[in-house]
């Protein structure tokens, strides 16, 4: 039962990896505007993709490790797997910190907060692109554009 219940979750993996993607990104993207017009709208707005493409990037990387046990990949790919997990797990430690710096810092008057903000939401971004990318690898090998 319990190892039916893991594989589901593993499974899981290739559906729930595009949320965090897309949100962190929509996020990153959203700090870029803020940069020439900003909004509290927009600042509430970006606060809250964070806060979701977060807990998305929690939920991708757990399927993910249950998924990794399930898919045997060939010797020459073993690293982008090794690297592709552990830079998953970071990508879940940035993107909660950017999720709270978001909330916290949503208009704060202090230039040092405002640029942290931004650099944990772009960090976050950026992990989970890079992260994302190493998972292509994995699936459809190294020699895709070749």
């Amino acid at each position: 039962m319990m190892s039916t219940l893991i594989d589901y979750a593993g499974r899981l993996h290739p559906l729930v990896i595009h949320f965090p993607i897309a949100l962190l990104l929509v996020g990153a993207a959203g700090e870029i505007v803020r940069l020439r017009r900003d909004s509290e709208f927009l600042a509430r707005f970006i606060a809250w993709v964070v806060l979701l493409g977060a807990g998305a990037t929690l939920f991708a990387a757990s399927t993910g490790w249950f998924f990794a046990y399930q898919i045997h990949r060939p010797p020459e790919l073993r690293p982008f797997l090794a690297w592709h997990r552990w830079l998953g797990l970071l990508a879940v430690v940035v993107a909660l910190l950017a999720a709270r710096a978001a909330h916290l810092w949503t208009d704060t008057p202090l230039k040092r907060k405002r640029w942290l903000r931004r650099i944990l939401i772009w960090s976050s971004a950026g992990l989970v692109a890079t992260t994302a990318h190493l998972g292509a690898l994995l699936v459809w090998g190294t020699d895709f554009f070749s």
